[in-house]
């Protein structure tokens, strides 16, 4: 392939989003097969049972069903995070898309221990 990285991003964005390669590339044949068999675990899952029913009118439904229980999982997670941290007295100070960042002034008591290695 002899195109721009602009287009080779495309190619990948294309796999990602569940479309077949424009291009007989064997990487991106086999990436959109390991996405393929990803993607049909997911919507397999006990998480999925009720999305099959959502978002016919999608341009690409199965794409969407797919991004949805992810999306579900990650925000589990953060939750999951979000107790963590508060639970050893901080707060987090953003949730950013994808990640969860956490900058908060510490208890003295908890500094203390870190520094001792209690």
């Amino acid at each position: 392939m002899h195109d721009s990285s602009g287009k080779a991003k495309e190619e990948i964005s294309r796999t990602f989003g569940m479309d077949t390669p424009r291009h007989k590339i064997p990487f991106l044949w086999s990436l959109a097969a390991d996405v393929a068999k990803a993607n049909s675990i997911v919507l397999k899952s006990a998480d999925a049972k009720d999305v099959n029913k959502l978002f016919h009118d999608r341009r690409n439904p199965q794409a969407t069903r797919t991004f949805y229980v992810l999306a579900k999982e990650e925000g589990a997670l953060l939750e999951q995070m979000i107790t963590f941290v508060q639970d050893r007295g901080l707060r987090p100070s953003a949730i950013l898309y994808d990640e969860l960042v956490c900058l908060a002034t510490a208890p003295k008591q908890l500094v203390e221990e870190a520094v001792e290695g209690r």
